[in-house]
């Protein structure tokens, strides 16, 4: 065997592991992630129970950015992926005003949420997402 085909061979081990590995990763438990679906994700067995929980644990995040860094945070766009098991696996933010810091720290709440129930597609259980707008009244 040459050496130029063992150097493809040793290449193409090395990625196929990374790959696996990658591949593992919590984020990575949906090979399918809706955007909608039959049922959507809901958090608690109330609707008001969001906003329990926002009010209770996450408020108490952006009071901590404001104390820090003097950032006012009045308007948040969340975006939760809920798995299959009703745990959020991934959490993005659309147009918000925070320094890098403190977004982390609010997506490190967020992925602590417990009390989600996942979404169906049919009578099976699927990755779905969540949009969450928020708009804080700064009164």
């Amino acid at each position: 065997m040459s050496l130029r085909r063992q150097i493809v061979i040793l290449k193409m081990i090395v990625l196929m592991t990374g790959l696996a590995a990658y591949g593992q990763t919590e984020t990575n438990e949906c090979d399918t992630i809706y955007e909608f679906a039959e049922t959507m994700p809901k958090y608690g067995q109330e609707d008001s129970e969001l906003m329990e929980y926002f009010n209770k644990n996450v408020v108490t995040v952006l009071s901590d950015c404001y104390e820090r860094e003097a950032i006012l945070i009045s308007r948040i766009y969340a975006i939760l992926t809920i798995s299959r098991e009703g745990n959020v696996i991934d959490v993005e933010f659309k147009k918000l005003h925070a320094t890098e810091e403190c977004r982390e720290f609010l997506k490190e709440k967020i992925l602590k949420m417990k009390g989600w129930t996942s979404a169906k597609q049919g009578n099976r259980k699927v990755c779905c997402r969540f949009k969450w707008p928020i708009t804080i009244n700064l009164k």
